[in-house]
Order: C-alpha cells, then structure tokens, then sequence
C-alpha cells in the first residue's frame, strides 16, 4: 500500500531517522492535507495501473485476432480505474491516509468529506484519542461529555467539556458513498473483518479505531486493550458497520454485531470484593459509561467518595437514577459502586456532566440499535391479556357505580 499520513502522533512514532516503520512509500504532510493529498496520489497510481492493464487487455485481443484500432482505440484512451475489473481492482495497492481526530475529525474535516463525496476507494484510518494530543492534549469535538483537558477544564465556572461527542461514524455515513467501520483493538475479529471488507470495497472506507492516549487519558502504558475493552462495553464506542453496498435501507447496510448484549442499554459486568470480616462477595451490576470514566485520569474530578457512614436512602444507583424524570430526581444523589485499595466497597457520587455524559451514551446506543432495526421484542400474549383484565377492571367499576346509583335512587 501507500500511505499519507497527517502530521501528528503518527509521523512523531513512525518517522525516528533512520528506522521507519513501513515496508512501503510512506509521506507525511500538513496536518488537515491528508486525504485531499490522498486523492492526487491516488490519480497518479491508477493511471500507471490502467496504462499496464490497457496493454495487457490489447495484448490478450492481438493474440486472440480481435483488436481493431478504429473500434477499441478510443476506449483504451479514456481507460481508467473506474473501468476495472474486479480481478484488477484487486491487485492494485491501497492508498491510505491515516490522521488522528484533529485531522480528521476538526481541522481537516473539509478535506475528508470531499474525499469521501468524490467515490475514490481511498482507504483513511483514523486514530481516535478524543484530544488534540500531539499538541498538548487540547478539548476535541470527538471528545465525550465531562472530559478534562486542556481548554475544557474543570473549575468553578465550567466542569470539563459540555458538548456531546460528535460521532464521525455517522458523519460519514451521511455521505452514502462510503463504507463505514468504527472498531476497537480489543475486539480483533471485528477490526480485522472490517479492514479486510473496507479495503476490497471498491469505494472510499473509513476506519475509526478506538485509540488511548496515555498521559492524556490518564491510564497506565499497558491497559491500551483493557480500556478499549471498557470503552466497548460501557457504550462509550460501540462496534459499528456501514457498507452502503449491501442495500438501500440503513437496516441492510448497517449493523451492531460485537456489541456484547445489545438488547440492554448497559451491558451487566461482575464487581468482586470483601467485606469488613476479608470474606469475598461479587454483585452483578450495570457497566455504565461512568463505570469506565471512573477508571481513567481525565475524569477524575467528575468523583467524589462517600464515607460510609453517610450512606443513606436518597442515594440512588446510577443506572436507575437514568431512568427517573427529572421530578423524581429531585433530592436524590447517583451514585456507582466501586473497590478502594483494600477491595471493599465504596460509593462514588459522578458529577452532573457525567450524568449527562451516560444520557448521552444510552441516547446513542438507542439511536444506533433503531438505524440497525434492532427492536425490543414484543410480548403480545402478555399484551393481550393486560388489555382484558384492564378491560373486565373497567366493567366491573362501571357495573358498581351503576349499582350504587341504583341503590341511591331507591
């Protein structure tokens, strides 16, 4: 393949004098460039590729007495990718540009939705760390709800970033031009049949891939598959595919598959501890979106531990506290369970930007089930016999107040 990549992380990694870590042309440029410079690239190497299949086509035809040059010189004149076939479509090398979110999400966006509008099988693969890391960490629009960074910090005045995410996933969707695969390396059978599906795809195909930043999300070097694990199942990034191949309604194109229990909004995951007596003990609890932000850095500010002893009536659990309306919510307090040092539990209270931050992720996760057809099954027996005992309650109240009348009037 050849790649184009977005100055950024990526170039900073992959381009230490004198090693380079790609066994094929590799160039770097401006930071929003990428695509647009993919497309140019992309022209070139095709029009050496159609040069060579013309001829290889003219060749078969003079050896099988076919060729006429008033009949088939013109068409091998404008021959061109367009007019492959599969077999040579497939020996061609991809051309892939790869940027981090603020190339391509932000500042670049322009030139990654021409891209896309143009229908050129280019191939982009976006590292998605939700901040501007190369830069020093600053707020991004694919960042989430309640994220500390540089220029969304957390103080008396503003706590964190207040907008929702924005979802390039459907973004690119929008375009109808392009397969779509938004995965994450903790589920490599997905990310691995998405690559394979996006690069065969004779249109353009972008990759967004789930990418912790270390000093930013404030996570150890080696937990980058264990956060993206959370990251999966707390509805903070789910799997999602889009080949607008396959059909024409969002339900044929679109699926969830890899998602673990989707016909939840937050997925049950096993919470070990001790008690007060070093017995061990296990809850099955909800993994909400605040489950997984309570685990990184960025977050940290958006939790405050409740001592034990103040532990009383109106603290709710999180994931029913989400399912109250807003009256309901009035004087009650969310909270998560966690383990402290010791393994014994613990109340954590979230913020209000995390509660909106799990708002928002259930909202989406809803949202991408509906685009999937993913609907809640339906009990109709359980239906129809609820209609008939509303039914005969409501007969029975009409028959007594007929018969209190009755009685009134004798």
């Amino acid at each position: 393949m050849g790649i184009i990549n977005s100055t950024g992380c990526s170039s900073v990694w992959a381009s230490t004098f004198p090693f380079n870590p790609y066994p094929f042309p590799w160039a770097n440029h401006l930071f929003q460039d990428s695509p647009s410079m993919a497309m140019g690239i992309f022209e070139g190497h095709m029009a050496r590729m159609a040069e060579g299949f013309a001829a290889v086509r003219m060749a078969e035809m003079e050896l099988d007495g076919g060729y006429r040059a008033e009949k088939h010189g013109e068409s091998f004149r404008y021959f061109n990718w367009r007019q492959f076939s599969d077999e040579e479509f497939h020996l061609c090398p991809p051309v892939v540009s790869i940027g981090g979110d603020g190339a391509m999400y932000d500042i670049g966006f322009q030139n990654l939705s021409r891209m896309m509008m143009s229908g050129k099988p280019i191939k982009v693969l976006i590292l998605d760390t939700q901040v501007y890391s190369n830069t020093g960490g600053q707020a991004c629009t694919s960042g989430f709800t309640g994220q500390v960074s540089d220029m969304a910090q957390y103080g008396k005045a503003f706590q964190g970033k207040e907008e929702v995410r924005k979802e390039i996933a459907l973004v690119a969707m929008a375009h109808r031009t392009t397969y779509v695969a938004q995965g994450s390396i903790s589920n490599t059978s997905h990310l691995i049949e998405s690559f394979v599906e996006g690069l065969n795809a004779r249109v353009p195909a972008l990759f967004n891939i789930y990418t912790p930043c270390m000093p930013e999300h404030g996570i150890a070097d080696d937990v980058a598959e264990y956060q993206s694990k959370l990251a999966v199942e707390s509805r903070a990034y789910p799997l999602i595919r889009y080949n607008p191949l396959k059909g024409q309604l969002p339900e044929e194109c679109f699926n969830l598959d890899g998602n673990p229990s989707p016909e939840l909004d937050w997925p049950v995951y096993t919470l070990k501890y001790e008690d007060e007596n070093g017995a061990a003990g296990q809850m099955e609890l909800p993994l909400t979106f605040a489950d997984f932000a309570i685990t990184e850095g960025r977050f940290r500010k958006q939790f405050r531990t409740v001592p034990r002893d103040a532990w009383n009536e109106n603290m709710v659990l999180l994931s029913e506290y989400l399912e109250m309306d807003a009256d309901d919510r009035d004087g009650k307090f969310p909270y998560i369970w966690a383990v402290n040092r010791k393994n014994r539990l613990i109340r954590v209270i979230p913020a209000q930007p995390l509660v909106r931050a799990c708002e928002d992720r259930r909202q989406f996760w809803r949202m991408l089930k509906a685009i999937a057809g993913v609907r809640e099954e339906v009990d109709t027996t359980a239906i129809a016999e609820q209609a008939r005992a509303d039914f005969a309650q409501s007969i029975a109240a009409q028959l007594m107040e007929m018969a209190e009348i009755g009685r009134a009037h004798v």
